[in-house]
């Protein structure tokens, strides 16, 4: 059994519940069902995993506004994969590199504004940042930059771009993004 951080409508923890498979020469476990703990306690089940905890440090999903952001150049722009997730006007500009420092620029003022913007995901043991890059308009995010602090702790690191998809779907890994940019 495991706790999914899924809620019901009325906020009640939602847990996968599987079962020891008694099919010889089959899977040792299947999955049961999904589970309230409610439904669990009718079962006989008392004892619940906890949600899964990402972070220790609550200020690591908070953007600090005193940190510069150092972008991965060669790797947004010279991986092949990551390349085609950037705008194609934006690829084909002589003036890309600009183009980008603006978008860093202009997202660090968006982050100013409202703290929400920078919106948290967690990647191989840490919690990254995303932020909106506007590329192509000033006012629609094309791509989430990633960002984490570096060892220091006075600089963001920016390590490379995701679609919107991409990063909406590493955010959920935490919570439901609360951000006006990032939506499903």
């Amino acid at each position: 059994m495991f706790n999914t951080g899924l809620y019901t409508v009325y906020y009640e923890p939602i847990f996968t519940y599987f079962t020891k498979n008694k099919i010889p020469d089959r899977q040792i476990w299947y999955l049961d069902g999904f589970y309230t703990s409610y439904q669990l306690s009718m079962m006989g089940i008392v004892n619940w995993p906890k949600r899964a905890n990402y972070f220790n440090d609550p200020s690591s999903l908070v953007f600090d506004t005193n940190c510069d952001i150092f972008p991965q150049y060669p790797h947004i722009f010279g991986d092949p994969v990551n390349f085609l997730r950037i705008p194609e006007a934006v690829r084909e500009s002589p003036n890309k590199t600009m183009l980008f420092d603006g978008a860093v620029k202009r997202a660090k003022h968006m982050i100013d504004a409202n703290y929400k913007t920078a919106v948290p995901q967690y990647y191989k043991g840490r919690i990254q940042l995303l932020i909106p890059i506007c590329l192509v308009s000033e006012s629609i995010p094309d791509l989430a930059l990633v960002v984490s602090k570096n060892e220091a702790g006075n600089q963001y690191l920016g390590h490379t771009c995701l679609t919107l998809d991409m990063a909406y779907n590493n955010a959920r890994l935490i919570a439901r993004p609360d951000s006006a940019w990032l939506k499903p």
